[in-house]
């Protein structure tokens, strides 16, 4: 599920500004996906009311104990709380068969 990008502002009808991850269930590579696009685009974006709708499912290969997940450092979280975007995790039901499996290692990135 892709990561929507959009204007909150009633007068621009839901515009969307930005659409990241394009049939990736994997919360890792949608949130390092955001992080980059914070970083290059996101801080160009005027102050507004915006949504980051990040689409989720859970994972097929996850069994008690095993955690793992994505980590957002306080540099992307800050850009979002400059420019008034919120975070949206949706949880959608998926057929797991379809989805991919969470890559190891996800909690840390080079």
């Amino acid at each position: 599920m892709p990561i929507n990008i959009y204007s909150n502002d009633p007068s621009k009808e839901d515009e969307t500004v930005a659409w990241l991850c394009d049939d990736s269930w994997s919360l890792c590579e949608q949130m390092y996906a955001l992080e980059d696009w914070l970083k290059k685009e996101g801080k160009k974006l005027p102050s507004g009311d915006y949504v980051a709708d990040v689409g989720i499912c859970g994972r097929s290969d996850f069994s008690e104990g095993a955690g793992g997940g994505a980590a957002f450092p306080p540099e992307a979280m800050a850009i979002m709380a400059e420019k008034g975007i919120h975070l949206f995790l949706s949880e959608y039901p998926g057929d797991e068969d379809e989805k991919p499996a969470e890559p190891d290692g996800c909690t840390t990135r080079d």
